[in-house]
């Protein structure tokens, strides 16, 4: 434990010292691997981009790697495992929460006041070589998506229109056009079918909501129950849309929560492995982060599991969830705000600067770790009776999957929700490789045939 200690205190890995000195060895179990030495203060976005895959970085920073400047917002590149960051010319002068590819560009939003040096709004985009300002939005932006071909952006502000409060508005090329209707504050918004689904603390004219959709042609919906506490993330886990909240209901202690049916239910698969202290609101406990990989569901933010039962000091899990239960577990000492798979790797990212390895000390990460399960580069096992077909890995971030079958299937197709042909080919093996074409972010529907039977799976792309 010392060792360990000492290493992560001055940068080191113990895998790193095992060449020095033999008997070191390697940690015989990790928590969390650093990307390099991380960063000097709290992340709150991690993005992934399309094509020629780049994990972007934003939040309330400015140096990463101990080494590399970079005011708020950088990128990680890999290569042969090994992780360099890149600082993107100046960067901005106020904190980073959310990040999207459109158009060729990298948009970043948040709180600040200039990008590259030149005034902007709390939103500008980077070309690559440069910054600009992407029109005016007064107050916080706290997530972007982009839907339908569009860029849409929600948080806390409005679009300098004079209008008091929007929250959540459009993108045209030159300005931002105000959706207005909603009362409070958007965390977060996620594709799914031909809606945005809009989750934070807010209300729909008089009614408190926290969770709402909508579309361009029927604007707002609201559900027949409401969410009772402040709505974190989504998630789509097994076809079914999933919400993570942070704990603000005296009433209801229910921080997963999923649409069946049309409304929304515990996810009762959870109620074994949570520690019973969720249940009291003082700890205002928050699941911030969702992500899906295969038959994996996985949660990070701010918490405490039974698993550990160690009192409210260690918490701030990351837990994954399959059907069978928690299939793993690992700690770190402040709260993790942001999951994505890169490189077959989750990388996780918070306010956090430890992980804790009960077998060897504790890992210094500063804020940002990487670790790799055998889900996020191996496809489930198939039944053998019915017919099965499974995408790999979904949700992806760029053109490449992977497509397994168990009844021969000779052919694929690729839709838009429409049902819009957007590419087809054939199957020479039951579990094949496919490029597709350069798809914007969102859903699309994926077709395997062999004569009369089908198989068909959604496909989601960020």
């Amino acid at each position: 434990p010392e060792l360990a200690a000492w290493a992560g205190d001055y940068g080191f890995a113990v895998d790193e010292l095992a060449w020095i000195q033999p008997t070191y060895g390697p940690l015989p179990s990790r928590h969390g691997k650093g990307l390099g030495k991380g960063t000097n203060g709290e992340i709150y976005e991690l993005f992934v981009t399309s094509n020629n895959p780049r994990l972007f970085v934003g939040g309330d920073f400015t140096m990463a790697d101990s080494t590399v400047s970079a005011n708020h917002i950088a990128y990680v590149l890999e290569s042969n495992g090994n992780y360099s960051w890149h600082s993107m010319g100046t960067g901005v002068n106020g904190p980073v929460n959310a990040i999207a590819e459109f158009n060729n560009k990298i948009f970043v939003a948040g709180e600040f006041t200039e990008a590259g040096g030149s005034p902007a709004s709390n939103i500008a985009y980077w070309d690559g070589a440069n910054w600009f300002d992407a029109g005016c939005i007064s107050g916080v932006v706290n997530d972007l998506v982009v839907f339908s071909g569009e860029l849409y952006a929600a948080g806390d502000f409005d679009v300098c229109t004079g209008m008091a409060e929007v929250n959540f508005a459009k993108w045209n090329g030159g300005v931002w056009q105000p959706i207005p209707g909603i009362s409070g504050f958007v965390n977060t918004m996620e594709v799914v079918d031909t809606f945005i689904y809009l989750g934070g603390s807010f209300g729909l004219g008089l009614n408190p909501e926290n969770v709402a959709r909508w579309s361009s042609n029927s604007g707002f919906e609201i559900f027949p129950n409401m969410i009772e506490n402040e709505v974190r993330d989504f998630e789509i886990f097994k076809d079914t849309v999933f919400a993570s909240c942070r704990r603000t209901s005296a009433m209801d202690s229910n921080l997963v929560v999923k649409l069946v049916g049309g409304s929304w239910q515990p996810y009762n698969a959870m109620a074994p492995y949570v520690y019973s202290s969720l249940v009291h609101i003082q700890f205002q406990p928050s699941f911030n982060t969702l992500l899906t990989q295969a038959d994996t569901l996985i949660l990070g933010g701010s918490f405490i599991n039974s698993a550990m039962m160690s009192g409210p000091d260690i918490q701030n899990n990351v837990n994954l969830y399959s059907p069978g239960g928690v299939v793993n577990w690992f700690v770190v000492d402040d709260a993790i705000n942001k999951m994505v798979i890169f490189k077959n790797e989750l990388i996780f990212a918070g306010k956090f600067k430890t992980a804790f390895n009960y077998l060897s000390g504790h890992d210094t990460l500063n804020h940002i770790g990487r670790k790799t399960y055998p889900f996020l580069n191996s496809i489930p096992q198939l039944p053998g009776n019915d017919a099965v077909a499974r995408i790999y890995p979904n949700p992806v971030s760029g053109n490449d999957i992977t497509v397994e079958n168990n009844f021969g299937a000779t052919s694929y197709v690729v839709t838009d929700m429409s049902g819009r042909l957007l590419a087809s080919g054939d199957m020479q093996e039951e579990k094949e490789n496919i490029k597709l074409p350069a798809l914007s972010a969102g859903n699309y529907m994926v077709t395997l045939t062999n004569g009369e039977v089908k198989k068909t799976e959604r496909l989601v792309i960020r």
